[in-house]
């Protein structure tokens, strides 16, 4: 099981659909300029991704960083916590695995 831990959680002022910035660990590796979007069918976790221009001038975008399923669902039910500014959850730690950061409390939202 994976250690995943959300590190911040940056709100966003504005009508648009991306709502907030994101930064977690997993396995002490950090995973930076993910976005929190609400979309048609709710919220996700959107990776970083670069632009680039085709030979017919169209801007296409690449994902930067794929997450596995199973790992993105793990994050994306942590940061909807986090970002719904719901009370705190005891998360499970029946393996001590997944969980907040200590500064979870400390975030400005």
């Amino acid at each position: 099981m994976d250690k995943i831990v959300i590190k911040r959680v940056t709100p966003l002022k504005g009508d648009g659909k991306v709502k907030a910035f994101v930064e977690f660990t997993v396995n002490d590796i950090l995973f930076r300029d993910f976005k929190w979007v609400e979309g048609y069918q709710g919220f996700f976790l959107a990776p970083p991704t670069r632009a680039w221009d085709d030979k017919d001038g169209k801007t296409n975008y690449t994902k930067q960083v794929v997450l596995p399923d199973a790992l993105q669902a793990q994050v994306e039910s942590l940061v909807e916590v986090a970002y719904g500014g719901e009370s705190r959850p005891e998360p499970k730690r029946d393996d001590g695995e997944v969980g907040f950061d200590d500064d979870f409390d400390d975030i400005p939202f």
